[in-house]
């Protein structure tokens, strides 16, 4: 009896362990769902390839962004994925709250576009675009500019470019900067920073959304030992063909944060500033020359709207040909001129 017994234990105790190992998930290379098998899929955005994983990033309106805006996907040799990529993850709907969050059973991968195909803005039919990514600035550990200019800045010695597209139609503008400059100053500023401020290069302030303007905007980055300290705005009345100039330090942190995002892309990054429902977005992509044009990857909300609180519609970004104009530097030098006056 005792040894009957003792088999029956056995017999049950096998079958309990061959059941947790057929229950137990394999984290490596995804499994291939049967067609009977029921599955849950989102796009998303590589933005990191590691070794047996990738990171993305759920695109705008996928439901997972509601549990996370990263998650880990194992990742075997099925297909070649790189950065920027953007795939089509099929699942079992489940989710881990880990982060970056994780799939609790991947069935499979899937390219949807690759990263750098195409020219141009990526478009649909109505020729509005449909591809980029929504991506954090970088947080600084300096102190923010304000209207006085901290003490790091007169410590600084950066060379990092600003590489922007803007129109090459720029010399009424810039001749009123040229002009309105030389006197400016913020009363924070202390008078050795006064003296040793200059003026950049130009940068157009396009229209994101469609919409008509009224207002022509070419903003001019004040630059101290090569981080931008406050922003010069020289606009028209495209009714009455009247320039005017407001100033302030109020986009000078978020463009410092953009030039040092900017440095970790590669030589052909160029930047696209402008305006999408009052919103004030940066753009940033590959210049890949005027005959084909500029591929348009990521934005980063730069100033929300604080009057109507829209929020930014890329499907509004139209394409446009304006915004294949010229690249500057706009760290580069338009007038060191400073009056005496200072």
């Amino acid at each position: 009896m005792k040894v009957k017994k003792r088999l029956c234990n056995m017999i049950c105790l096998g079958s309990i362990i061959s059941i947790m190992l057929c229950s137990c998930e394999n984290p490596g290379n995804p499994a291939k769902s049967p067609d009977s098998v029921s599955y849950a899929a989102f796009q998303a955005t590589v933005t990191k390839v590691e070794n047996g994983s990738v990171l993305v990033e759920p695109v705008e309106g996928s439901p997972e962004l509601k549990s996370s805006d990263e998650f880990s996907i194992p990742y075997g040799d099925e297909i070649t994925l790189k950065a920027g990529d953007v795939i089509e993850i099929k699942y079992n709907g489940g989710i881990m709250e880990t982060y970056p969050a994780q799939l609790r059973e991947v069935y499979s991968l899937k390219v949807i576009k690759e990263s750098g195909s195409g020219t141009g803005i990526t478009a649909a039919a109505d020729g509005s675009d449909t591809s980029m990514t929504l991506c954090e600035l970088p947080e600084s550990a300096e102190e923010e500019i304000g209207n006085q200019i901290p003490q790091w800045v007169s410590d600084e010695n950066r060379k990092l470019p600003m590489n922007v597209m803007t129109s090459a139609d720029l010399e009424d503008f810039d001749d009123y900067a040229k002009k309105i400059f030389p006197s400016y100053y913020d009363d924070g500023w202390t008078k050795e920073q006064s003296g040793q401020v200059y003026l950049g290069q130009g940068i157009e302030m396009y229209c994101l959304d469609g919409s008509e303007q009224e207002l022509r905007s070419v903003y001019y980055p004040i630059i101290l030992n090569g981080v931008v300290v406050s922003v010069l705005d020289v606009y028209e009345d495209l009714a009455s063909h009247k320039l005017s100039w407001q100033a302030g330090p109020q986009l000078a942190n978020q463009l410092n944060a953009l030039i040092q995002e900017m440095a970790s892309y590669d030589a052909e990054t160029v930047l696209l500033l402008g305006y999408n429902n009052n919103n004030v977005i940066g753009i940033i992509g590959s210049f890949n020359g005027s005959d084909t044009g500029t591929v348009w990857k990521n934005y980063y909300i730069l100033d929300t709207d604080h009057v109507e609180h829209k929020e930014v519609d890329t499907k509004r970004i139209p394409l446009k040909e304006e915004t294949k104009g010229i690249v500057v530097d706009a760290m580069e030098p338009l007038c060191t001129e400073r009056s005496d006056l200072l």
